[in-house]
């Protein structure tokens, strides 16, 4: 479980009720119409904390396995998150970039082309806006994100993409992460999507057990 006091980031949150009052509007109602449409190098130990990373001035970043790549992913939004809490711009900028290595590039910006909100944007623009919506879904939950829990339902023939579900609680609320990842050309593991899983969906037992 993430550490950390329990008032520092109010300012940074959104508690999954408004994220999804929200889903109407912006950039948030873009990343709900790719759910409808599509239906950092060392390996720490998993025991380790945002907290710990970040005092080391370092991010994790693995896309070995869809594990891998989620946890990347969330560690990182965590982090900045934290970082524009604090107002520190620097870190929140140097957050955004390395988001930009761990999302699934390719893919998100072939389903966003036919949104009207995304026509007059580079691919670069496009993938900076829809990866923003992912600090807000997780934003509530920030200091709550269980990744030693995290479970992972594996691809297949079918359904070549692999989801990974992450326990989360805030502070009067519990919820499962979603984060969709693929794999590219290069056999690494990228993230497609981030959101909230639906009550009663199940998914298998983590691939590869954190060490």
């Amino acid at each position: 479980m993430l550490s950390g006091s329990a008032g520092e980031y109010r300012s940074a949150r959104l508690k999954r009720p408004q994220v999804r009052a929200l889903g109407t509007i912006g950039w948030l109602a873009v990343a709900l119409l790719v759910a409808v449409l599509s239906a950092c190098d060392s390996r720490p130990d998993s025991s380790n904390s945002v907290a710990d990373a970040q005092s080391a001035g370092e991010l994790y970043v693995d896309l070995t396995t869809p594990e891998d790549a989620a946890r990347s992913t969330l560690l990182c939004l965590v982090a900045e998150r934290r970082a524009i809490a604090r107002d520190d711009k620097p870190a929140a900028q140097r957050c955004r970039q390395e988001l930009q290595s761990l999302a699934a590039k390719e893919g998100i910006t072939r389903r966003l082309r036919g949104h009207p909100r995304v026509s007059d944007l580079s691919d670069e623009e496009v993938l900076d806006q829809f990866t923003r919506t992912w600090g807000a879904i997780i934003g509530y939950y920030v200091e709550g994100l269980d990744l030693d829990r995290m479970r992972c339902t594996p691809p297949t023939e079918t359904a070549p993409e692999a989801l990974v579900l992450v326990p989360a609680r805030g502070a009067d609320d519990a919820a499962l992460i979603r984060v969709k990842c693929v794999r590219g050309e290069d056999k690494l593991w990228r993230v497609a999507a981030v959101g909230f899983q639906a009550e009663g969906a199940t998914s298998q037992p983590a691939s590869v057990p954190a060490p």
